[in-house]
């Protein structure tokens, strides 16, 4: 293992752990703020670690991974430090396009191969992230429109991108490159997936509760005591 890659793996490890304790701990409470600090750190170092690496083998759709995820974890954390918009948020909004265009020509590239396949990945594949990133492009541009969002929207789309990058940790580290970790007999089996789908559940469900909160607003969670 590269000296690279080693440190794309320790620092996906480092992520997952933050990422995690960040979704369990109380929000807004120390806790949460420091592990997510520390996720915020993580996850860019391993993103852009995993871009890099998927760049000189190729593997595009590693590449669209990592450069996604860079700008899942900075616009996720730049909604819960302000609330106005600024130069920032235009250019994540034009990364985020331009991973976009990216996985629909790449994608389009795998279909008109012989083999359906680009760097051993289908076109699917690289229209799913296209697509996410599509659909994150059109939020950004109302963000922007609107001057900012307030209240439960802007905890949102904190939630959403933060989870969904924490998503992709967990996927890079138990069924991607970090499955070199486990012993052989584990790898391809069911059980590594488990944590992605954990954390899939975990983000419907404060998404979910948002969505009720919208609705019934005297939902509300019982003050400490």
């Amino acid at each position: 293992m590269s000296l690279l890659m080693l440190f794309h793996v320790t620092a996906g490890g480092i992520a997952v752990l933050a990422g995690m304790t960040a979704l369990f701990a109380p929000k807004g409470r120390g806790l949460h703020r420091q592990a997510g600090r520390l996720f915020v750190v993580a996850m860019l170092a391993m993103a852009s670690a995993g871009a890099v690496i998927a760049w000189l083998k190729p593997m595009m759709i590693s590449v669209l991974a990592g450069v996604f995820t860079v700008y899942l974890v900075l616009s996720s954390w730049l909604a819960i430090r302000r609330h106005r918009p600024g130069p920032a948020e235009w250019a994540l909004l034009a990364l985020t396009l331009a991973v976009s265009l990216a996985g629909v020509v790449f994608g389009l590239e795998a279909q008109r191969s012989a083999s359906a396949l680009k760097d051993g990945f289908p076109a699917e594949a690289y229209f799913f992230f296209g697509g996410m990133a599509l659909l994150a492009a059109v939020l950004d541009g109302l963000l922007l429109a609107r001057g900012g969002v307030e209240g439960r929207h802007r905890l949102a789309r904190h939630l959403w991108r933060m989870g969904f990058a924490l998503y992709i940790a967990h996927g890079s580290l138990f069924t991607g490159p970090g499955v070199k970790l486990f012993p052989e007999a584990w790898r391809g089996s069911a059980l590594l997936s488990v944590p992605e789908a954990l954390v899939a559940l975990i983000l419907l469900f404060w998404l979910g509760r948002l969505l009720v909160q919208r609705f019934w607003p005297s939902i509300r969670r019982r003050p400490a005591s």
